[in-house]
Formats: C-alpha cells, sequence, structure tokens
C-alpha cells in the first residue's frame, strides 16, 4: 500500500504467549501491533493458535485502510 511505511518492530508490544506464534510470523505480528492494526485478544495475549473472527478481521483491515488511505504518492 505504502512502499515508504515505516517497517521497522522497534517499540513494538510483546505478547506473553509469543512463544507461541511462528518465527516466521513474529515481526508481521509485531508490526500490526505496533501500529495498532491488533491488539490481541485480552490479558496481553495474542493466541496464535486460536482462529481470527470476521469482526477482528475487517477491524484490522479498517484500521489499515484509515491510515493508509491517501498515501500512495
Amino acid at each position: 500500500i505504502r512502499p515508504d511505511a515505516d517497517m521497522s518492530i522497534v517499540g513494538a508490544p510483546t505478547f506473553a504467549d509469543e512463544k507461541e506464534i511462528a518465527p516466521y510470523f513474529i515481526s508481521n505480528v509485531q508490526f500490526m501491533a505496533k501500529n495498532g492494526f491488533i491488539s490481541g485478544v485480552g490479558n496481553n495475549r495474542f493466541a496464535p493458535k486460536a482462529t481470527s473472527t470476521r469482526e477482528q478481521t475487517v477491524i484490522a483491515a479498517v484500521r489499515i485502510y484509515e491510515t493508509y488511505r491517501g498515501q500512495t504518492e
């Protein structure tokens, strides 16, 4: 969406169950959490083995869209 976006994960929050997140996804989860697109399921947990609901997916998509809309140049 935005090639010049800051993709750093410095300062990203950590989740209590972070060790359960697959190593190849951890930086993606950290990026999404740092930017407020996702926030976990409560109690500082991400629940990586749980199924995402439609509502959670829509909320993340809307947050991403609202952050980057109109910034394609």
